[in-house]
Protein backbone atom coordinates (compact mmCIF):
# COMPACT_ATOMS: atom_id res chain seq x y z
CA UNK A 1 0.00 0.00 0.00
CA UNK A 2 1.32 3.43 -0.96
CA UNK A 3 0.78 6.19 1.61
CA UNK A 4 0.58 9.82 0.55
CA UNK A 5 1.03 12.75 2.93
CA UNK A 6 -0.09 15.96 1.27
CA UNK A 7 0.97 19.38 2.58
CA UNK A 8 0.55 22.92 1.33
CA UNK A 9 3.71 25.04 1.17
CA UNK A 10 4.49 27.35 4.08
CA UNK A 11 3.20 30.91 4.26
CA UNK A 12 4.48 33.64 2.01
CA UNK A 13 4.21 37.40 2.44
CA UNK A 14 1.25 37.30 0.04
CA UNK A 15 -0.54 34.66 2.17
CA UNK A 16 -0.11 36.92 5.19
CA UNK A 17 -1.27 40.16 3.54
CA UNK A 18 -4.53 41.73 4.68
CA UNK A 19 -5.69 42.02 1.08
CA UNK A 20 -5.03 38.63 -0.48
CA UNK A 21 -3.57 38.58 -3.97
CA UNK A 22 -3.96 35.62 -6.25
CA UNK A 23 -0.69 34.13 -7.34
CA UNK A 24 -0.25 30.83 -9.00
CA UNK A 25 1.77 29.37 -11.80
CA UNK A 26 2.38 32.43 -13.95
CA UNK A 27 2.73 35.09 -11.27
CA UNK A 28 4.76 37.96 -12.71
CA UNK A 29 3.99 41.26 -11.04
CA UNK A 30 6.76 43.80 -10.47
CA UNK A 31 9.16 41.21 -11.91
CA UNK A 32 8.49 38.82 -9.04
CA UNK A 33 8.55 35.50 -10.86
CA UNK A 34 8.36 33.20 -7.88
CA UNK A 35 7.48 33.88 -4.24
CA UNK A 36 9.63 32.73 -1.31
CA UNK A 37 8.47 31.68 2.13
CA UNK A 38 8.16 34.46 4.68
CA UNK A 39 10.07 34.27 7.98
CA UNK A 40 6.81 33.26 9.66
CA UNK A 41 6.30 30.60 6.98
CA UNK A 42 9.73 29.12 7.68
CA UNK A 43 9.05 29.05 11.44
CA UNK A 44 5.64 27.50 10.81
CA UNK A 45 7.14 24.65 8.79
CA UNK A 46 9.87 24.05 11.37
CA UNK A 47 7.37 23.83 14.23
CA UNK A 48 4.10 22.42 12.92
CA UNK A 49 5.10 19.22 11.22
CA UNK A 50 6.70 17.39 14.10
CA UNK A 51 4.18 14.57 13.63
CA UNK A 52 6.15 13.61 10.52
CA UNK A 53 9.39 13.30 12.50
CA UNK A 54 10.40 9.70 12.94
CA UNK A 55 7.92 8.48 10.34
CA UNK A 56 9.43 6.71 7.38
CA UNK A 57 9.13 8.83 4.25
CA UNK A 58 10.74 7.28 1.19
CA UNK A 59 10.52 10.22 -1.19
CA UNK A 60 9.48 13.87 -1.12
CA UNK A 61 7.78 15.44 -4.12
CA UNK A 62 7.49 19.20 -4.59
CA UNK A 63 6.11 21.53 -7.19
CA UNK A 64 8.77 23.43 -9.11
CA UNK A 65 7.81 26.74 -7.46
CA UNK A 66 10.17 28.26 -4.90
CA UNK A 67 7.74 28.30 -1.96
CA UNK A 68 7.17 24.55 -2.27
CA UNK A 69 10.82 23.69 -2.81
CA UNK A 70 11.80 25.71 0.29
CA UNK A 71 9.14 23.88 2.30
CA UNK A 72 10.39 20.52 0.96
CA UNK A 73 13.98 21.35 1.93
CA UNK A 74 12.99 22.28 5.48
CA UNK A 75 10.81 19.19 5.89
CA UNK A 76 13.42 16.87 4.39
CA UNK A 77 15.73 17.78 7.29
CA UNK A 78 12.95 17.20 9.84
CA UNK A 79 12.03 13.79 8.43
CA UNK A 80 15.56 12.81 7.37
CA UNK A 81 14.62 12.09 3.77
CA UNK A 82 16.72 13.98 1.27
CA UNK A 83 15.32 12.46 -1.90
CA UNK A 84 13.35 15.43 -3.27
CA UNK A 85 11.82 15.25 -6.73
CA UNK A 86 10.28 18.34 -8.31
CA UNK A 87 7.36 17.86 -10.67
CA UNK A 88 5.64 20.63 -12.62
CA UNK A 89 2.34 18.75 -12.47
CA UNK A 90 2.23 19.78 -8.79
CA UNK A 91 2.44 23.51 -9.64
CA UNK A 92 -0.37 25.87 -8.67
CA UNK A 93 -3.14 26.70 -11.11
CA UNK A 94 -2.46 29.44 -13.65
CA UNK A 95 -4.87 32.20 -12.59
CA UNK A 96 -4.32 33.94 -15.94
CA UNK A 97 -5.63 37.53 -15.97
CA UNK A 98 -6.22 37.39 -12.20
CA UNK A 99 -2.57 36.70 -11.28
CA UNK A 100 -1.28 39.28 -8.82
CA UNK A 101 -4.68 40.95 -8.43
CA UNK A 102 -6.50 41.58 -5.17
CA UNK A 103 -9.46 39.38 -5.79
CA UNK A 104 -12.13 37.42 -3.92
CA UNK A 105 -11.76 34.03 -5.55
CA UNK A 106 -14.84 32.58 -3.84
CA UNK A 107 -17.13 35.38 -5.12
CA UNK A 108 -15.93 34.67 -8.66
CA UNK A 109 -16.30 30.90 -8.26
CA UNK A 110 -19.77 31.15 -6.70
CA UNK A 111 -20.92 33.26 -9.65
CA UNK A 112 -19.48 30.79 -12.16
CA UNK A 113 -20.99 27.78 -10.38
CA UNK A 114 -24.48 29.21 -10.79
CA UNK A 115 -24.12 28.95 -14.57
CA UNK A 116 -22.05 25.77 -15.04
CA UNK A 117 -22.99 22.13 -14.59
CA UNK A 118 -19.50 21.00 -13.61
CA UNK A 119 -17.46 23.24 -11.28
CA UNK A 120 -14.26 21.66 -12.58
CA UNK A 121 -14.96 23.30 -15.96
CA UNK A 122 -14.43 26.77 -14.47
CA UNK A 123 -11.51 28.40 -16.29
CA UNK A 124 -9.72 31.56 -15.18
CA UNK A 125 -9.52 34.05 -18.08
CA UNK A 126 -6.26 33.42 -19.98
CA UNK A 127 -5.39 30.72 -17.46
CA UNK A 128 -6.22 27.16 -16.51
CA UNK A 129 -9.42 25.40 -15.54
CA UNK A 130 -9.77 23.18 -12.49
CA UNK A 131 -10.07 20.29 -14.95
CA UNK A 132 -6.62 21.15 -16.34
CA UNK A 133 -5.16 20.86 -12.84
CA UNK A 134 -7.16 17.69 -12.15
CA UNK A 135 -5.75 16.09 -15.29
CA UNK A 136 -2.20 16.93 -14.13
CA UNK A 137 -2.91 15.32 -10.75
CA UNK A 138 -4.48 12.26 -12.34
CA UNK A 139 -1.33 11.80 -14.47
CA UNK A 140 0.90 12.30 -11.40
CA UNK A 141 -1.03 9.72 -9.34
CA UNK A 142 -0.90 7.22 -12.22
CA UNK A 143 2.90 7.55 -12.21
CA UNK A 144 3.04 7.17 -8.43
CA UNK A 145 1.06 3.92 -8.63
CA UNK A 146 3.63 2.49 -11.05
CA UNK A 147 6.96 3.99 -9.94
CA UNK A 148 6.49 4.30 -6.16
CA UNK A 149 4.39 1.32 -5.19
CA UNK A 150 4.44 0.46 -1.49
CA UNK A 151 6.25 3.72 -0.60
CA UNK A 152 5.51 6.50 1.87
CA UNK A 153 5.38 9.74 -0.08
CA UNK A 154 5.34 13.33 1.11
CA UNK A 155 4.01 15.87 -1.39
CA UNK A 156 4.41 19.63 -0.96
CA UNK A 157 2.19 21.61 -3.27
CA UNK A 158 -0.43 24.38 -3.51
CA UNK A 159 -4.04 25.14 -2.59
CA UNK A 160 -5.72 24.28 -5.89
CA UNK A 161 -3.61 21.17 -6.43
CA UNK A 162 -4.58 19.95 -2.96
CA UNK A 163 -8.22 20.56 -3.86
CA UNK A 164 -7.82 18.35 -6.92
CA UNK A 165 -6.20 15.60 -4.83
CA UNK A 166 -9.21 15.86 -2.49
CA UNK A 167 -11.52 15.54 -5.49
CA UNK A 168 -9.55 12.54 -6.81
CA UNK A 169 -9.84 10.77 -3.44
CA UNK A 170 -13.54 11.77 -3.16
CA UNK A 171 -12.92 13.72 0.04
CA UNK A 172 -16.01 15.92 -0.49
CA UNK A 173 -18.34 17.19 -3.21
CA UNK A 174 -16.90 19.13 -6.15
CA UNK A 175 -18.55 22.36 -5.03
CA UNK A 176 -17.35 22.10 -1.42
CA UNK A 177 -13.82 21.25 -2.52
CA UNK A 178 -13.65 24.18 -4.96
CA UNK A 179 -14.95 26.69 -2.39
CA UNK A 180 -13.23 25.49 0.78
CA UNK A 181 -10.04 27.15 1.95
CA UNK A 182 -7.66 24.70 3.52
CA UNK A 183 -5.14 26.04 6.00
CA UNK A 184 -1.45 25.79 5.21
CA UNK A 185 -0.65 23.57 8.16
CA UNK A 186 -3.03 20.70 7.43
CA UNK A 187 -1.65 17.28 6.50
CA UNK A 188 -3.96 15.20 4.34
CA UNK A 189 -3.31 11.45 4.33
CA UNK A 190 -4.35 9.06 1.57
CA UNK A 191 -3.58 5.50 0.55
CA UNK A 192 -3.39 3.99 -2.93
Amino acid sequence: MTKIYLIRHGKTAFNEAVQKKLYGLSFNVNDILDISLSNDGIKEIESKYNELRGGKIDVVFSSTLKRSIQTANILSDIIDCHKIITDKRLNEINYGSFEGKIFDENDYLNGKMRTMKNPLDIRFPNGESFNDVYNRINSFISDIKIKHKEKNILIITHKTVIKMFLFYFKYDSEKNIILDKYKNELIFKFTL
